[in-house]
């Protein structure tokens, strides 16, 4: 699976605030770095999460919930769901309702990994 890494991520966290307002700053660079690694995680040998989509909504989940940046946790979470989908050839459709619907969702704790998972491969292009 193609992935950003710390620096992407911190390039990509500081256009989205430039563009719609916020603070700008990691509040703990070990929970990100954390974050990026979790979807890679591996026991005994073996992936935690066996395919991309698992581990994309891994990602997204533990951006937005580690509050590793000031502000924009939400936004950033998002927005590499749909970049890493994109990279990854995973086409998905959606509105700009449902990514703030899903954004405020997983902060909420509504949704977890897995309905996170399902959301996407409900979105993505047949």
């Amino acid at each position: 699976m193609l992935v950003f890494s710390m620096e992407d991520v911190l390039t990509l966290h500081r256009k989205i605030i430039n563009k719609t307002g916020g603070s700008h700053g990691v509040r703990d660079k070990a929970l990100l770095k954390s974050a990026l690694q979790n979807p890679f995680q591996t026991f005994a040998g073996m992936d935690l999460y066996k395919d991309d989509i698992e581990k994309i909504a891994v990602l997204s989940y533990s951006v937005i919930n580690n509050h590793c940046m000031l502000d924009g946790n939400k936004r950033l979470g998002i927005s590499l769901l749909c970049l890493v989908c994109q990279l990854n050839n995973i086409n998905i459709s959606y509105t700009q309702k449902e990514l703030i619907k899903l954004g405020l969702s997983i902060a909420k704790d509504k949704f977890n990994k897995d309905d996170i998972e399902k959301w996407i491969r409900e979105h993505m292009s047949k």
